[in-house]
C-alpha cells in the first residue's frame, strides 16, 4: 500500500488534532506517542482536493452539515496514518541519536518548509555546517535558517562531520 503524501499527513493529523511538526522536531518521547483515542476527527472546508482523493482510497468519508462539508478519517485511515507516524517520529533515546536521527530530522523539517536544495537535503545542510558555517562564510537564508535551527545537535557531532568532510 502506497505512503501518505506529505499534504495527507499534514491534513490527516490536523483533523485528528495532532501536532505533525513539533511531533517529529521534538526529542521528548511524549511528544512523539499518539493517544489511544483522538479526541476530535473532522476537518471543515468548502472543498479539499487532498481530501478527495483520500475519500477515494477509502481513507476518509465525508457529510454536509448546515450546508459545510466536513471530512472525518475512516478507521482504515486513522491505523495507517498511525503506522507511518510511528516511522515518521522516529524517537531515539538521547545517548541512542546518531547521525542518521539528525538527518531525519533535517530532512523533515526541510520537506516541511520546501526547501529544496539536493536530492538529500541533510547532506546539504552538514556540507554547509562543516564548510560555511564553521568557517564564518555566507550561505543562503534557507541553509542559514537549517544550519541555525540544527546548530547544537550539529555540534555535538562536529568531530564525526568534520572526519568524513576531509576524507
Amino acid at each position: 500500500m502506497e505512503k501518505y503524501n506529505k499534504e495527507e499527513l499534514k491534513k490527516i493529523a490536523h483533523s485528528l488534532g495532532i501536532r505533525l511538526f513539533e511531533s517529529v522536531m521534538s526529542h521528548n518521547k511524549k511528544d512523539k506517542q499518539l493517544p489511544n483515542e483522538f479526541y476530535r476527527n473532522y476537518y471543515q472546508s468548502e472543498t479539499d482536493n487532498t481530501f478527495e482523493k483520500l475519500i477515494e482510497k477509502g481513507f476518509a468519508v465525508k457529510d454536509e452539515r448546515l450546508n459545510l462539508n466536513y471530512y472525518f478519517i475512516t478507521d482504515i485511515g486513522i491505523e495507517k496514518f498511525r503506522t507511518e507516524f510511528e516511522e515518521l517520529v522516529n524517537y531515539q533515546p538521547k545517548k541512542e541519536r546518531d547521525l542518521s536521527y539528525l538527518k531525519n530530522r533535517i530532512n523533515f523539517y526541510c520537506d516541511f518548509y520546501n526547501y529544496r536544495f539536493c536530492e538529500d537535503n541533510s547532506e546539504h545542510v552538514i556540507s554547509a555546517y562543516v564548510n560555511y558555517f564553521l568557517k564564518g562564510f555566507y550561505m543562503s537564508h534557507t541553509t542559514n535558517d537549517c544550519v541555525i535551527r540544527f546548530k547544537r545537535e550539529l555540534r555535538s557531532f562536529k568531530n564525526v562531520l568534520v572526519t568524513e568532510e576531509v576524507l
